[in-house]
């Protein structure tokens, strides 16, 4: 059915924009003491920010791990296993905030999260962009803000780009590897690959160096990522709506790099998938300061 509920105009309280970049692990970003500069946007964000140190996700794939981040329950509950859609049933996030009154946008650039999923429930726009760029992403949902401007908005931009292949654009993609070639260096390849390490019907062909190589890959997908959450939020403040607006960043899972014999994720449930970074920007609203305690 249809049912008409009145808008919250601009102004009327905070704006919520919540980022969700997929595969991002928090042990790998600055502020969580990584010593390669993959994050120093983030890292400058943070230092403003309410930062959770340890903060795990509820599951070490994507399915689970955004059901439950949108519903607030658990994968005991949601039942988002095994490619079963997120049931009509649950509240999400998106349809408590429109309740409200919010004007809901949905972005998703993994085609794991889109409407045959259950996913798109709440939002009033929602758009599946399977393995666009973070510039892409940005561009679709500052084009929606300035038609939406007069309404207080929440918006879920689900960024990407850390996820394999590690394959960055222009000088990000080997930004951390320096001139020294690998044979990992194809990406299809790659995957299949570590398709047949993680299933274990192939023995772990490659050395030490190979796999820092995979890993500064992957930095530089996040040194990408965070090139242009700056420009997101730099055209935000300039539209004057950045200090209106309450900013979530934390991700879905993490990636592994055969720290307990594995590649990507979705294997293990240790730090290296299920630690993912949580950081609350809301200057006047939320103190500056870091959480210790686990959530």
């Amino acid at each position: 059915r249809t049912e008409a509920v009145p808008r919250l105009p601009r102004g009327d309280g905070p704006n919520l924009l919540l980022v969700l970049v997929d595969t991002l692990r928090a042990d790998q970003l600055g502020l969580y003491g990584y010593d390669r500069p993959t994050s120093p946007f983030l890292d400058s964000l943070a230092a403003e920010s309410l930062v959770f140190e340890r903060a795990l996700s509820a599951s070490s794939w994507t399915l689970p791990s955004i059901a439950s981040l949108l519903t607030g329950s658990s994968p005991v509950k949601h039942r988002v296993v095994e490619w079963i859609p997120l049931a009509q049933d649950f509240e999400t996030l998106g349809e408590r905030l429109q309740g409200a009154g919010f004007t809901t946008f949905g972005i998703s650039a993994n085609p794991l999260v889109g409407r045959l999923e259950g996913f798109d429930q709440g939002f009033e726009t929602f758009i599946q962009i399977p393995w666009a760029r973070a510039e892409n992403i940005n561009r679709i949902f500052l084009d929606w803000l300035a038609e939406n401007r007069g309404q207080r908005w929440f918006a879920y931009l689900h960024f990407v780009d850390p996820h394999s292949p590690y394959d960055a654009p222009g000088s990000f993609r080997n930004h951390f590897t320096g001139t020294g070639d690998r044979r990992l260096a194809d990406d299809d390849a790659l995957e299949a690959l570590a398709n047949s390490v993680n299933t274990g019907s192939e023995r772990i062909p490659f050395d030490d160096g190979d796999i820092e190589y995979l890993r500064a890959r992957y930095d530089g997908e996040t040194l990408y990522w965070d090139s242009q959450f700056r420009e997101l939020l730099g055209e935000l403040e300039a539209r004057g709506v950045l200090e209106d607006t309450v900013v979530i960043i934390t991700s879905d899972h993490g990636e592994e790099f055969l720290e307990h014999g594995k590649l990507m994720h979705g294997y293990h449930l240790y730090d290296e998938t299920i630690r993912v970074p949580l950081v609350i920007r809301a200057p006047g609203r939320v103190r500056s300061q870091r959480v210790s305690r686990q959530v």
